[in-house]
């Protein structure tokens, strides 16, 4: 049970887990299978566990006046945000996620409406890439922005790409939906 498994050593425990060959001249047109499985367990664990070991706390983002939007820290998952705080002058504050049609009739950031500190957040897909949207949009460039979430983790391509979850959760994973589908008993055994 460990982490930092690389993408080739969790091919050859799945094989093993299965029973067949880790010789890596037998088996060679089932590779891209064994491959998918694994990268749909561990996606699905991702998705289905909170990795405390994967919590992130993101550099903070200088908050500009006058802008609304804010790229997310490459690292952080987006969906999975827990908390932003915002730091203005000595005071540190949580803003609250949503921004409505009231808050927007406070301060309407289309008509360049300014105020200091931020109070909430929301995010917007203004472009490709989904952004922080921040209101109301400041009127100085004294505050900070802080993020707190879970980081991203990249589906497993290379074989030395490592696996940031537990090494014997998603081999057992995707050992018992190949199992499964073969209505083998073992399935049940490993899940």
């Amino acid at each position: 049970m460990a982490r930092g498994t690389s993408f080739l050593a969790l091919l050859d425990m799945l094989r093993e887990e299965l029973g067949r060959s880790t010789n890596v001249g037998v088996g060679i047109d089932d590779l891209p299978s064994l491959k998918r499985h694994i990268n749909r367990a561990y996606a699905v664990l991702y998705d289905d566990h909170d990795w405390q070991h994967l919590r992130y706390v993101a550099p903070r983002i200088a908050l500009n006046a006058g802008q609304r939007y804010y790229d997310f820290p490459a690292a952080l998952n987006y969906e999975r945000v827990e908390q932003i705080y915002i730091f203005y002058g000595t005071k540190t504050r949580f803003l609250e996620k949503g921004i409505s049609a009231e808050e927007y009739s406070l301060f309407d950031s289309t008509n360049d409406a300014r105020a200091d500190p931020a109070q909430k957040w929301d995010i917007q897909s203004t472009t490709a890439v989904p952004q922080i949207e921040i209101w109301p949009m400041p009127v100085s460039n004294t505050q900070t922005l802080q993020l707190i979430g879970t980081r991203k983790i990249a589906p497993l391509v290379d074989d030395a790409d490592l696996c940031l979850l537990d090494d014997e959760l998603v081999t057992l994973a995707a050992a018992a939906r190949l199992l499964a589908r073969q209505k083998s008993d073992d399935a049940k055994l490993l899940l």
